[in-house]
């Protein structure tokens, strides 16, 4: 992402998770501005932020359709957020820079993909994902705006550890209730999921591997 900023840049991320990008941008841009919902996201984030002694940087904890820019960013970017993928959510982003946009997700297959999308989502919410689509059709829904996006993909692989059961359902939760409030009922389905699946010292461990991509684009 620092290829599209400079000193002087304010940034925007849209579902900025636990400030894994937008810490390390904040050294390089004037002001980042952190749009996340989940509250064990915003709290992580903000720790992270104190820790790294980050000054310049506005929270925000709300959902991206209720965020009302009040200006024009130089970055707009999301990265594998489930907000941010629907024409009008991608609209928004750009209406909201005079820059650039940027939007990281998952390219291809992903095992983290089958054990959320295809396991998790249908046992909280007792439905199947219905996905709006993957890269492409974010592609596509860019280029019907006359916007000629670029594309970068690279491969991943690698293994992801939770020390406990309640890390574990803490990130998944997080990823849920981008979707919808999760309730108790669901979240004590998620924690039976996960103490099936714990190794023996109460760890949880799963494998990634894939494909991601960047889509960028010019305002």
């Amino acid at each position: 992402m620092k290829r599209f900023i400079s000193r002087d840049s304010i940034v925007l991320e849209v579902g900025a998770g636990t400030g894994r990008l937008a810490v390390p941008l904040a050294n390089e841009a004037k002001r980042v501005t952190v749009i996340e919902p989940a509250r064990a996201s915003m709290r992580l984030l903000k720790k992270n932020a104190f820790s790294e002694n980050i000054a310049n940087m506005d929270f925000v904890d709300c959902l991206w359709s209720d965020f009302e820019p009040s200006e024009k960013y130089d970055l707009v970017y999301s990265a594998w957020s489930a907000g941010a993928s629907d024409p009008e959510s991608l609209m928004k982003m750009h209406e909201a820079s005079r820059g650039y946009c940027a939007i990281e997700l998952t390219a291809g297959p992903a095992y983290s993909e089958r054990d959320f999308y295809g396991q998790i989502y249908p046992l909280a919410f007792g439905e199947d994902y219905r996905s709006e689509g993957g890269y492409l059709n974010i592609l596509t829904s860019l280029y019907k705006h006359s916007i000629y996006a670029n594309l970068e993909t690279w491969p991943f692989e690698r293994e992801t550890e939770y020390e406990s059961m309640e890390e574990a359902l803490n990130h998944w939760k997080a990823l849920l209730m981008y979707y919808r409030d999760v309730s108790q009922e669901m979240e004590e389905r998620l924690r039976r999921f996960y103490q099936s699946r714990m190794n023996p010292d109460g760890s949880y461990t799963y494998p990634l591997k894939g494909f991601d991509c960047m889509i960028w684009w010019k305002v």
